[in-house]
């Protein structure tokens, strides 16, 4: 493997990490924030479940776009240079882990406004099974 070629994984699983994390973290501060004693739920919209639905339907849809780009990855054959597959593959890559990461964030908005577990566990629990489905040392075999 070639220093660019190594250069380039570093960087995909550093970016990788980090819109894992991203949103991990952010549903953990959710989460503490609406479970802790005392806290006061923020005012009632007049059709709450309405955010919910708009979680599932972006997290849907995103998900769904995630995996169709991910099959029209170029297949890593055996006599190519890893170093032109990273070049080629990494911007599809950064789109599908941003197409898993905004449903995941979202589930967090709709947890730390509405309380609704159900979201929280479904998108943010699919899409954290996506992101490490597309690690970078899985996508570049």
């Amino acid at each position: 493997m070639t220093q660019t070629a190594v250069a380039n994984r570093k960087t995909a699983t550093i970016l990788h990490l980090a819109l894992t994390l991203g949103p991990v973290l952010f549903i953990g501060v959710a989460a503490y924030l609406r479970l802790r004693p005392g806290a006061t739920p923020p005012p009632g919209m007049s059709h709450p479940e309405i955010l919910q639905y708009v979680a599932y339907l972006v997290a849907v849809s995103g998900f769904g776009m995630a995996l169709m780009l991910r099959s029209r990855l170029e297949p890593n054959e055996s006599g190519q240079d890893e170093a032109a597959w990273w070049t080629i593959n990494q911007p599809k890559m950064i789109v599908i882990w941003a197409l898993i990461e905004g449903p995941m964030l979202l589930a967090g908005i709709v947890f730390l406004l509405q309380g609704s577990l159900p979201v929280v566990v479904a998108v943010g629990g699919c899409g954290f099974l996506l992101m490490l489905l597309t690690a970078p040392s899985r996508l570049s075999r």
